[in-house]
């Protein structure tokens, strides 16, 4: 008889973090992403070595909404000037390439704090615009890299019966300041502060901590809101 405790589970050789957080439209129906923004974050070093922050302007919604602008922080004038998502998503993935961080997705996690910004708004935004622009189709290219989820992580160790929000995570080790956790680059910036005081505590990636990241194209109509 084997005990579980004696099982070696595979070792995990993670180097770097995506560390994103989109942001997109509120209205009842349609949600487009309006903000994205990236953190690469080096395991080894402890630190952030590369970001992209882009605007995007929607394509289905005339206006950015005054409850938007609060919820997001992106106001109508961050993205009237901004490029529409396909070119904005062209510069995303040239940039993830540039930095090397593709070319062995067991080397690479996504960080983001809810999996819906991989599960769901991202394939959709990928599935609408594949049909003006069949090239933009690149679930298969991100599929293989594991969502880290931070969440989980956090509970085993620090040995938490429950999972906790941002906002508590970061007052548990002491780093609450001023960030507006719903913004897209300043919850980025959270995260990856969160992640350098875990590593200081001892935090290793382990495989309970990662899961699949399912991008996969919405039966339903795409960016349609399931409120």
């Amino acid at each position: 008889m084997v005990l579980a405790s004696a099982i070696k589970r595979p070792r995990i050789h993670l180097n770097s973090l995506i560390i994103m957080k989109l942001e997109v439209t509120r209205t009842p129906i349609i949600r487009e992403i309006i903000e994205m923004p990236a953190l690469l974050y080096n395991l080894r070093d402890r630190k952030v070595y590369a970001s992209f922050h882009e605007y995007v302007k929607p394509s289905r919604i005339r206006a950015i909404d005054q409850k938007c602008a609060q919820v997001t922080g992106v106001r109508q004038d961050m993205v009237e000037n901004a490029d529409l998502f396909p070119p904005v998503w062209k510069r995303f993935k040239e940039f993830l390439q540039y930095h090397d961080v593709l070319r062995d997705p067991s080397t690479t996690a996504f960080l983001t704090y809810d999996k819906a910004d991989l599960n769901e708004i991202l394939p959709a935004q990928l599935a609408y615009k594949s049909l003006v622009d069949s090239h933009l189709d690149d679930l298969s290219l991100l599929s293989p890299i594991s969502r880290l989820n931070i969440k989980k992580a956090f509970a085993r160790q620090y040995k938490l019966k429950q999972t906790k929000p941002l906002r508590k995570m970061m007052g548990q080790l002491a780093l609450s300041k001023d960030e507006r956790y719903h913004f897209g680059m300043e919850e980025c910036w959270s995260l990856a502060r969160l992640v350098e005081a875990m590593q200081h505590d001892g935090w290793r990636p382990r495989t309970p901590d990662l899961s699949k990241t399912q991008m996969k194209v919405p039966k339903s109509k795409p960016i349609v809101s399931p409120e």
